[in-house]
């Protein structure tokens, strides 16, 4: 599984160590994990800092924040939380459950000149994510192979009819007829949500592949039932 890449930047890496938690050698690893998430997302200067707060119910909680600064403009086909979920995932994938195991959320700031965004992501979400987007390859794999099968067990019949499978998987070995098998995958961020046609949460999940024999990029769009488990939706190269 590969995550959102860029070019190589050089990175100014400031560690800010807030209400007494520790000194910078004690956060070697996500030091670097940092840094790491930086180069993918074409971040030139970060910061990252551990703070402590009280939940409703008064509990003493720990947060991760992760201040990316100086970023290329984000593209125009981009949300910024398709960046800011990348990089918080991404930021967990770098460490040992053991260096995150008293963190509830991950908190990630993106300063692009003249605006920011900010969007907090709890440890549990990113678990669930993961879970997701092992869905995704799943789909991915079976559906190359035309696997038939293996696909349908990946979707809600309640919502993606064989038909509409079918067409779905024709796209796509027609991409592969004319261009070659997929030679790359990058995920390119999620997003937990709210459905209104079906008023039911939703987990939204977007990569895009390279193929073998052309530079074209096809962007697909995934959408899960939160409640089944499953793809309800999917889409290529959708304009939204």
């Amino acid at each position: 599984m590969h995550l959102i890449k860029s070019a190589n930047f050089y990175l100014v890496l400031i560690l800010s160590i807030l209400l007494g938690t520790g000194c910078a050698d004690n956060h070697e690893k996500e030091v670097k994990a940092i840094n790491f998430v930086s180069s993918q997302i074409g971040a030139t200067k970060a910061e990252i800092s551990f703070t402590d707060y009280k939940d409703t119910d008064g509990r003493s909680m720990h947060r991760t924040t992760l201040n990316f600064k100086e970023l290329e403009a984000i593209p125009k086909d981009y949300y910024p939380e398709q960046i800011t979920s990348t990089a918080a995932l991404l930021y967990l994938k770098q460490l040992d459950k053991d260096d995150y195991k008293d963190v509830v959320d991950i908190n990630v700031i993106l300063q692009i000149k003249p605006k920011s965004f900010e969007k907090t992501y709890r440890i549990t979400e990113l678990y669930e994510a993961e879970q997701y987007l092992s869905i995704v390859d799943k789909f991915m794999v079976t559906s190359g192979d035309n696997d038939l099968p293996g696909v349908k067990s990946t979707v809600d019949a309640k919502y993606i009819t064989d038909s509409s499978l079918v067409n779905i998987l024709a796209t796509i070995a027609g991409i592969d007829s004319a261009y070659g098998k997929i030679t790359h995958t990058t995920y390119t961020g999620f997003h937990f949500g709210e459905a209104e046609e079906i008023n039911e949460p939703v987990f939204i999940s977007w990569l895009s592949t390279e193929q073998e024999h052309s530079n074209l990029t096809t962007k697909y769009k995934f959408v899960f039932s939160t409640v089944s488990k499953k793809v309800i939706y999917v889409s290529l190269n959708e304009n939204e």
